[in-house]
């Protein structure tokens, strides 16, 4: 595991540690877990790995791939895995199969073999491997049905699903039936240019994701998480080469599989505007029964919604119900 992940996770579990309720449900007995199954995203690939989790079965089940956050330049799968809320437990319980994936991080210059300088390509890349993974895996004891597939993923992991998803919406062999982004940039064009640091003519401090975990204080700059997926440019730079052919509202068409985003409307991070910019996209090709958002509202306190969307219990149930009525 890279310094750069493990400090994300240690995060991840002090909040966990902080904030999980009593009682949530853990996986039961009859699951089995299968850790770091190791893959390799396209013809640059390095070695990534994945956990598959899944519950005795002699016929064929949807699974449900999750692509972890982390500004594209951090993160780590056991974020899913250790949510207070229980995100897998509760995927097993309504009889999916889960795919909990890691993928390369941003790095410029990229220093180690989880990391890559074009973030923008592989790490969509790295879920189309491990999509065509899931689908060839329908034979005993995962018994998936590749035709009943979907990707879940939060911020950075819900634009990467996004783009995944709808850009591949025509390529039978990395096709998904739904994608669900928890409050994931849409359009990294805008985005670019809404961080502080680069937005032409911009006073101010940087845009920071600020964390304090005992004594040490972690500040990650968002323009800088966000010119580390570029490949090490800006938007001023490199806009129509990288910023907008990877902005997943960009990819929008009458063959996008069922989409649901949900989103804090106070993000401080991801403006709320991003899902909207998209979902309104889809209603106008007319994709009014296949595409759903759903505001995080004040009652569901919508920036803690935004900023660490595995906290909020209202997240699963709007995603359970999704996916039970999609897939």
């Amino acid at each position: 595991m890279t310094p750069t992940r493990r400090r994300w996770l240690l995060v991840m579990l002090v909040l966990t540690a902080l904030v999980a309720p009593w009682g949530v449900q853990r996986a039961h007995a009859a699951t089995t877990v299968e850790r770091d199954i190791a893959y390799s995203g396209g013809s640059t690939g390095t070695h990534q790995t994945f956990d598959v989790w899944y519950t005795n079965s002699s016929s064929l089940r949807p699974a449900v791939i999750l692509i972890h956050g982390g500004g594209w330049v951090g993160g780590d799968k056991a974020a899913m895995e250790n949510s207070p809320v229980g995100v897998i437990p509760q995927l097993l319980g309504a009889g999916y199969v889960v795919i909990n994936m890691n993928y390369r991080l941003a790095a410029v210059p990229a220093s180690g073999p989880g990391e890559t300088p074009a973030a923008y390509r592989d790490q969509p890349a790295d879920t189309e491997a491990v999509i065509q993974w899931a689908k060839a895996h329908s034979a005993s004891p995962y018994f998936i049905d590749a035709n009943r597939i979907a990707l879940v993923g939060g911020s950075a992991g819900g634009q990467i699903a996004l783009l995944t998803a709808l850009r591949d919406s025509g390529v039978p062999q990395n096709k998904v039936k739904a994608v669900v982004s928890w409050a994931g940039p849409t359009n990294m064009v805008l985005f670019g240019y809404e961080q502080a640091c680069i937005r032409p003519g911009a006073t101010g401090p940087c845009k920071t994701v600020d964390t304090t975990v005992g004594s040490s204080h972690v500040a990650y700059p968002y323009p800088e998480m966000v010119r580390q997926w570029a490949g090490g440019c800006t938007v001023l730079e490199c806009r129509n080469q990288v910023y907008g052919p990877n902005s997943p509202v960009n990819h929008v068409s009458s063959q996008n599989p069922a989409t649901l985003m949900i989103h804090g409307v106070a993000d401080e991070i991801v403006p709320f505007e991003q899902s909207v910019e998209l979902y309104s996209k889809q209603l106008a090709l007319g994709n009014t029964l296949n595409t759903r958002l759903q505001p995080c509202a004040v009652t569901l306190d919508a920036k803690l919604c935004a900023e660490h969307f595995t906290l909020v219990n209202g997240v699963m149930p709007t995603t359970l119900q999704f996916l039970g009525n999609k897939l």
